[in-house]
């Protein structure tokens, strides 16, 4: 299927995980999936930017995902409304071509162990914060980590950032398990 024809895709996708029943968790590789020109509903957009939008269904059954290929950045959410709020079980995370991690992508992702992002320069503000289950985090392109990007990320043991050249305010804080 392609997700990207029409803004019902990526809704559609969803909607027919949410249908499964008893529910089934997914792992979801979306890595074939190709831009589209829709403007709403979510998916991976003409400017090769991923929203996964305000569906409300479906998205606690993800478990892993794997980002479109076409996809070189995270649509930014806010601290009320973060990107992938409904994503409760998901643990991993992974894109060959993301670039940018908006502000509040994956803020509150409590379920989230693995984040495989390998040509990220740009860790948006809050980004990963109160990700209590994330362990471990290499970014090795990432110049630049926004203010509280791994904010009471509880479990993070392990970091690292070769190439940054700029840590926002209080981007590990409350990290108590960093030594």
């Amino acid at each position: 299927m392609d997700i990207t024809l029409n803004s019902a895709g990526w809704q559609y996708l969803l909607d027919k995980i949410a249908a499964v029943n008893p529910p089934k968790y997914v792992a979801l590789d979306l890595s074939a999936a190709g831009a589209g020109t829709h403007s709403t509903g979510g998916g991976l957009y003409s400017d090769g930017t991923f929203d996964p939008g305000a569906a409300d269904t479906g998205e606690q059954y993800i478990v892993s995902l794997v980002l479109p290929n076409a996809a070189t950045g995270i649509k930014a959410g806010t601290s009320s409304n973060t990107t992938f709020r409904n994503f409760w079980n998901l643990t991993e995370v992974s894109g060959t071509g993301i670039t940018d991690v908006g502000d509040y992508a994956f803020s509150y992702c409590d379920a989230l162990t693995t984040v495989n992002l390998p040509k990220a320069e740009t860790i948006g503000d809050a980004a990963f914060s109160y990700c209590e289950d994330l362990i471990s985090v290499s970014f090795p392109e990432a110049a630049a980590i926004g203010s509280q990007a791994f904010e009471g990320c509880t479990s993070l043991i392990s970091v690292e950032l070769p190439s940054a050249t700029y840590i926002g305010d209080a981007a590990f804080s409350y990290c108590i398990a960093l030594s």
